[in-house]
């Protein structure tokens, strides 16, 4: 458990350290200390889910959150990761375990290729307005996630897990649009400051509309934040 902690606290840290805004640095770490201060950290790994669940991690970079799912719930797992180096990380951690299932794709509203600017875990298609450098460059694969869910026949997924660094509006807006947004019985999201302008405006209207479906378990601002899915 305290190396779960660590790990996830390094990763947060990673990514306020490719930023070069020492304002928007000053923010998000007390945005992150507050976020471990109320053990928000366990939350991320609570949910009713067992041997039977099906979860979805979109942004899954080396696996460390589904490790930690599989091994409390053996539940069946989807895990995206679009860049190939984290992808192949993913596929050999999980070579032994069929229940989870690696894919190297994102997912997104419609079935396109992008580039990538590569930076660990703040690897993202949007350029940082917080960042002006540049990472190695790739390009990668995104699948429509109405395509997905339907090749799969997956009318419900108990939890997905979003981590997608600012591609998060986009995919969070497509669903609700589509009406798709209904078929996750936990949508468990870290929404991203500093790849759009209009980041806190956007993240309102997603609220606000995925309020009339599912409803707030717990928020941490731009850090993580869990909706369930409403009882019909």
């Amino acid at each position: 458990m305290k190396l779960k902690i660590i790990n996830s606290f390094a990763n947060l840290l990673r990514k306020l350290a490719v930023s070069l805004n020492p304002e928007f640095q000053t923010i998000q770490f007390a945005r992150v200390d507050h976020f471990y201060s109320n053990n928000g950290n366990e939350k991320l790994y609570n949910f009713q889910l067992d041997e039977n669940s099906t979860v979805i991690d979109l942004g899954g970079y080396v696996g460390g959150w589904t490790a930690q799912i599989s091994s409390k719930y053996n539940c069946k797992i989807f895990i995206f990761e679009p860049c190939l180096e984290y992808y192949q990380i993913i596929e050999k951690r999980f070579k032994s375990n069929k229940k989870v299932i690696p894919l190297n794709l994102g997912l997104s509203g419609q079935n396109v290729k992008l580039k990538i600017h590569k930076n660990g875990v703040s690897s993202s298609i949007f350029p940082s307005k917080s960042n002006s450098s540049v990472g190695e460059v790739e390009e990668i694969e995104l699948l429509s996630a109405k395509d997905f869910l339907f090749s799969n026949s997956l009318l419900k997924v108990n939890l997905i897990k979003i981590n997608i660094e600012g591609g998060e509006f986009d995919l969070l807006e497509y669903l609700i649009d589509e009406n798709l947004i209904e078929r996750f019985d936990n949508i468990l999201v870290q929404f991203h400051e500093n790849f759009h302008n209009d980041s806190n405006i956007r993240m309102a209207k997603i609220h606000s509309k995925l309020s009339n479906t599912h409803f707030l378990t717990f928020q941490f601002p731009f850090v993580w934040e869990n909706w369930k899915r409403k009882v019909q």
